[in-house]
């Protein structure tokens, strides 16, 4: 992970201080990066398509 976003990360914590907000934001991470991983898929399979 970049450490601009570990920065921020560190600044929501302070603000929250809330272990289900944490964990709603790492669930919310993983969606986020699932869903640009099928992208990526999606556009290979679409390119090898055409």
């Amino acid at each position: 992970m970049d450490e601009l976003l570990q920065e921020r990360l560190a600044k929501i914590k302070k603000i929250r201080g809330s272990d289900k907000f944490d964990s709603a934001f790492e669930l919310l991470k993983e969606i986020v990066q699932e869903l640009f991983n099928n992208y990526d898929k999606v556009l290979k399979n679409k390119n090898e398509k055409i």
